[in-house]
């Protein structure tokens, strides 16, 4: 017996020292693609497209019915921006009248991966002052006794998605959203909601599931949007699932959610644990959120995830969360350096629209009933399992990543 239990524990230690074998060698490649684009931009800076070159970039970044419009032309822009630098300043150069004043000019040296911190400065935030003042304690917030929900009991799921993910790929509801169904088993006494941008999108299947489990199916048109920069949003959400944006798209469409109907958001695979401790939250603050600490994969940066979000409708860092993303993409000329210039595509997402803007969004705007629950309470990154095995976790966020993952076909590289 005491052999067998000694080679079990051989096992687990052989499992661990393979698992952070893999995040060195991850973190690794990581680095390397960053120094490569940098290298690469630098290169690009310095090439002049001429003649037939010029032609074939555009042909290349309007494919099948060219660029007629601005915002084809906008599109192909960015389809060619920090990929192939040369073309896009051709682009850039062809059609001013679309593009001038309008998008990041492309000629730039330097790319901002998600570790520098270098991007709270741009945002006027003092980072060690920040961690200072939000990892500092692993206290829980206090909590008060009170029968009155602040936070309305209701919880939000978002599904976007589009005609042909509809007719080719039917089953990626299913593996997407792997704990909605525990989620609502969990909480019967709240009110749920799947909000999507076309429920002629969602099959038979799924509708019949979310029946069965008492989830309302509604459309993102349904929320009475009283900001004009809201609407041009929401129009940008709809248009990044076109696209098969799918982690901007859900970003805004989830905000707003938040935002106007209130309520807890989670995501598909998001796992709620203890949903009467969250109640107690709910009754006791207006907002609160839970902590990524990236610390434990060796990055000095920690951030405000949004897989988890419970706020009051209309709350003050969702507002400023939802005028920051504006200014991050509709407005994108008036955004710092690290919105227009990220190193890859999963960074430009936690920037414009993820993760990184709503800590932004909550240092600027956090008062004294919004709250900020500390690592493992809500949010623990995998390789992190032994750091918050014996902390209270209300919930557990399993990073299925299906935003930015071969399986819904997000583009990874920027």
């Amino acid at each position: 017996m005491a052999k067998k239990i000694f080679q079990y524990f051989l096992f687990c230690v052989w499992l661990a020292i393979i698992a952070i074998c893999v995040v060195f060698i991850c973190l690794g490649i990581s680095d390397y693609r960053e120094r490569l684009v940098n290298k690469q931009r630098a290169i690009d800076a310095n090439i002049i497209l001429t003649g037939n070159e010029i032609t074939n970039c555009i042909n290349e970044a309007c494919p099948i019915t060219g660029c007629k419009t601005a915002e084809d032309w906008e599109d192909a822009y960015f389809r060619m921006f920090g990929i192939k630098t040369a073309c896009a300043v051709a682009l850039y150069n062809t059609k001013p009248e679309y593009l001038k004043d309008k998008v990041p000019y492309p000629r730039h040296k330097k790319c901002y991966p998600r570790r520098d911190t270098d991007f709270f400065k741009q945002e006027g935030i003092n980072y060690p002052e920040l961690k200072k003042k939000y990892l500092s304690s692993t206290n829980l917030p206090e909590v008060v006794e009170n029968n009155k929900f602040k936070i309305p009991p209701k919880l939000n799921f978002v599904w976007l998605t589009s005609e042909k993910e509809f007719k080719t790929k039917k089953e990626h509801f299913f593996k997407i959203n792997t704990y909605m169904f525990h989620n609502t088993n969990v909480t019967p006494n709240w009110e749920h909601t799947l909000w999507t941008n076309n429920i002629d999108w969602i099959t038979d299947e799924a509708k019949e599931k979310l029946r069965k489990h008492k989830i309302s199916l509604r459309s993102m048109d349904e929320i009475h949007l009283e900001n004009p920069k809201h609407k041009a949003l929401k129009d940008l959400a709809n248009k990044y699932a076109t696209r098969n944006r799918w982690g901007m798209a859900s970003d805004i469409a989830r905000d707003l959610v938040e935002y106007y109907e209130g309520g807890v958001y989670v995501d598909g695979d998001y796992e709620i644990l203890k949903p009467l401790e969250l109640e107690k939250y709910m009754k006791t603050y207006r907002s609160f959120f839970g902590i990524n600490d990236l610390r434990d994969n060796s990055i000095d940066v920690f951030e405000v995830i949004n897989a988890f979000m419970a706020s009051e409708p209309r709350g003050k860092v969702l507002e400023e969360k939802l005028s920051l993303t504006y200014r991050n993409t509709v407005d994108i000329m008036k955004a710092p350096d690290y919105i227009k210039y990220p190193c890859i595509e999963f960074d430009e997402t936690l920037f414009k629209t993820g993760p990184m803007i709503l800590t932004v969004a909550f240092d600027l705007k956090k008062g004294p009933s919004d709250a900020l629950l500390p690592y493992c309470s809500l949010f623990s990154i995998p390789t992190s399992f032994l750091n918050c095995f014996t902390k209270i976790k209300f919930g557990k966020h399993h990073f299925h990543g299906g935003w930015a993952t071969p399986l819904r076909h997000e583009i990874f590289i920027y």
